[in-house]
């Protein structure tokens, strides 16, 4: 009862449907509540509320949709009465004017704005999406005829820009609200004896790197969590990094912006068989590109950035059969192999714990849980504390098989 199916907006005397669509996975890639029910039919859900609106005499509809891009191109010709898809969730540029985001790291467009396909009546729907972090405004005309029949569309993406001038009154409105914010995000994280933390390298947080190799930041969450809390091992989603943190001192805004979420801090003890399990989920859903290279865009937030052991995985093989090695250390720092009959101590996310992003087998099999160890981004915090200033790379705890990653833009 708190999620309408759809709104519909009047618009210039015109009643435009709009309908919100988000993916199946979200259980898995968030927390929703246990008492929402996802369905991955989205062919079938989209066009019940599309009749229910056709027989309204709407005849202008638009889909929000949090798919990705592949998706909504999928789902599109599928569909009847609906005349454009605004997408999300994978971040996707679609663009005329910019062949790539002007970003430091680029991002290519991967496709015009806006793509232009044909529904299941033969009729055109138009798919859009805009990037991601505000950086795009995306912009689109429709036409229609008399009988509500999409004839035509045009538009581009806007970028946002220092020379776009920014409403007086919405200015003074983020004011007022984010001085407490700010006053936050601006304290330094302090060691014990009150030095200023800071880092002498990139920490790197990007989510083409994490989410589908070892990065440094990733390392470090990781650290933190098996360190802070007394564990063999840490274990932290690629998809929980956000973004990277700068050499130079570092804030709380910093650690916030690259853990936003507020997870507790759960410890338990798992066998290593469900232990394997787990690493296992964490890179099925890794994919390979035409020339056999990692993807690196629209990689699963899943992939496990790993301390106190280090595991080498092969792409080419079927998930669920990819892990290749494991090895956890021991209290000398050497390695032994993972055995599958012993029985480890964990510490991860709650979000994890509870069996987000597939890790079903730490709800199910996790024995002795403790899921109140604190706050993820504290502990952290708390952590880089303790070992500033940060000099830290990548070590070689991730080693891909048979196939290597796909290079970064330049």
């Amino acid at each position: 009862d708190k999620i309408a199916p759809f709104a519909v907006l009047d618009v210039g005397g015109q009643q435009i449907g709009v309908i919100g669509l988000t993916t199946a996975e979200a259980p898995e890639i968030s927390s929703p509540g246990a008492d929402l029910v996802f369905s991955a039919d989205y062919t079938s859900v989209v066009q019940s509320v599309v009749n229910e609106l056709s027989e309204q005499g709407v005849n202008k509809i638009v889909l929000l949709s949090h798919l990705g891009l592949d998706q909504d191109i999928a789902l599109a010709p599928t569909l009847t009465g609906v005349d454009l898809i605004v997408g999300g969730h994978s971040h996707s540029l679609l663009s005329n004017l910019y062949a790539q985001a002007p970003l430091s790291t680029p991002v290519l467009a991967a496709d015009r704005y806006p793509v232009a396909l044909t529904g299941a009546d033969g009729s055109p729907v138009y798919v859009v999406q805009a990037y991601t972090d505000n950086l795009f405004l995306g912009r689109i005309d429709l036409e229609f005829d008399a009988a509500g029949v999409l004839t035509g569309a045009a538009g581009d993406v806007i970028y946002l820009s220092e020379y776009i001038t920014p409403d007086a009154d919405m200015v003074q409105l983020v004011t007022d609200m984010s001085d407490e914010v700010e006053l936050l995000k601006s304290t330094p994280v302090e060691t014990a004896d009150g030095q200023l933390v800071s880092s002498e390298v990139v920490l790197v947080g990007e989510r083409t790197v994490c989410r589908v190799e070892e990065c440094n930041l990733g390392n470090l969450i990781a650290d933190g969590l098996r360190v802070m809390t007394g564990s063999q091992i840490g274990i932290m989603n690629g998809g929980g990094v956000r973004a990277s943190i700068d050499v130079g001192e570092i804030t709380y805004g910093e650690v916030l912006t690259t853990m936003p979420f507020n997870n507790s801090v759960s410890i338990f003890e798992i066998d290593g068989a469900n232990l394997l399990a787990a690493l296992e989920n964490g890179v099925s859903r890794i994919e390979l590109d035409e020339n056999g290279q990692v993807k690196r865009d629209g990689a699963s937030g899943r992939f496990p950035q790993v301390s106190g052991l280090r595991y080498s995985y092969d792409p080419t093989q079927e998930a669920g059969q990819r892990i290749v090695s494991v090895e956890v250390m021991n209290e000398d720092g050497t390695f032994a192999p993972l055995d599958p009959a012993a029985t480890y101590t964990v510490a991860t996310l709650s979000f994890l714990r509870a069996g987000g992003d597939g890790y079903v087998t730490f709800a199910e099999n996790a024995i002795n849980p403790y899921d109140s160890f604190g706050s993820d981004y504290q502990l952290f915090a708390d952590y880089l504390a303790t070992v500033s200033p940060l000099n830290i790379g990548v070590e070689g705890r991730i080693t891909i098989v048979n196939a290597e990653v796909a290079p970064l833009p330049e």
